[in-house]
């Protein structure tokens, strides 16, 4: 558009004029949809926050709630450190864009005990008796999905679910070892504990 000025010049008045630009830019969004869970005593995934739109360089912070304790977030949207307490925490991140542009996004982040197989060990089974034992675990973020290690397998006639429990009837005599692997439901990636 253009603006003129005019003067209160007498006899007549002087006029300038000049063209100006004003662009309205949108203020940026947060594209992150989840953040990771964490594990307490285990490094954090660093994650850094992204936006899209606004005018960059982006500026991050925290509008409200808090992170986990024992993480931080930095101005330039990188969340790292050690989680030291177990639970969920509630926060919201602001974007700030250079041109004063924001927008708020809500998180939650989870953080467990580290996941361990809690049983110490199974009780032994009768040849062509019925056998159901439960495999337990701690920590991790349920529910808690059970497999066998890879090469490992039960004896004859036995089977291991998916919920830990191994049962069946035994088929041969003898003696099988065998490693059990408890895969929980962490995000974005899920973490693991095994045990023979």
């Amino acid at each position: 558009f253009t603006v003129v000025a005019t003067d209160a010049g007498l006899p007549s008045a002087r006029t300038a004029e000049k063209a100006l630009t004003i662009t309205v830019v949108p203020p940026p969004t947060i594209a992150a949809a989840d953040l990771p869970d964490g594990t307490t005593t285990v490094v954090y995934t660093t994650t850094t926050l992204s936006a899209s739109g606004g005018a960059s360089p982006y500026t991050w912070s925290i509008a409200s709630g808090a992170l986990p304790a024992g993480l931080s977030l930095s101005s330039g949207g990188t969340i790292s450190g050690t989680p030291t307490a177990t639970g969920t925490a509630s926060v919201t991140i602001r974007v700030t864009g250079s041109n004063g542009g924001t927008s708020t996004r809500s998180f939650s982040i989870r953080v467990a005990a580290p996941l361990s197989v809690s049983t110490g060990s199974l009780a032994n089974a009768s040849l062509g008796t019925a056998y159901s034992q439960v495999v337990a675990s701690s920590g991790g973020q349920a529910p808690i999905t059970w497999t066998l290690k890879a090469g490992s397998a039960l004896p004859d006639g036995l089977s291991l679910s998916s919920g830990g429990t191994v049962s069946g009837t035994p088929t041969t005599a003898g003696s099988t070892t065998f490693t059990v692997v408890a895969t929980d439901a962490g995000l974005p990636s899920a973490r693991t504990a095994e045990k023979a």
